[in-house]
């Protein structure tokens, strides 16, 4: 994805390519996946969106956890960091947060006309720690991905 986004709503293919595929590996059984974002009104695009996948290990701690960010920053990222500080760990909203604040440090989101680069940080805290309590959710019920609705 790096080599991919260059820019807000810009990629780098050359005018004669063609994105005709996109691949993601097979998740493991105790996994789940949400997505979650904030926008201003319904049907608007979101100021921050985010992609959390948690899979557990049968006692129910955190094996693995990925996050992808919009919004958050001039291309889609991730939060290496804060993915990495789950592993092992149990899955609480303790821990969620602490991964989402880790996150927060470890993003640059823009400013621009729609959110401050103060208000995006904070809608990456509250929207990441969503966007894993719902995965987790996921994961313990069988692993469907969720969209739940705006944070409060």
């Amino acid at each position: 994805m790096s080599r991919f986004a260059v820019g807000p709503m810009t990629s780098c293919p050359s005018r004669d390519e063609l994105v005709i595929a996109v691949t993601f590996p097979k998740t493991a059984r105790r996994s789940g996946g949400a997505l979650c974002e904030f926008s201003r009104r319904h049907g608007d695009s979101a100021i921050v969106g985010v992609a959390a996948v948690v899979e557990l290990t049968p006692a129910g701690a955190i094996a693995r956890a990925a996050l992808g960010f919009a919004g958050a920053g001039p291309v889609p990222s991730r939060a290496p960091a804060a993915e990495h500080m789950l592993t092992g760990q149990p899955a609480n909203m303790e821990i969620f947060r602490a991964a989402a604040s880790a996150a927060v440090r470890e993003l640059d989101p823009m400013e621009d006309v729609q959110a401050s680069r103060a208000y995006r940080q904070r809608l990456v805290a509250v929207v990441t720690s969503q966007a894993f309590q719902s995965a987790t959710a996921c994961a313990r019920e069988g692993g469907t991905v969720q969209t739940p609705s705006q944070p409060t």
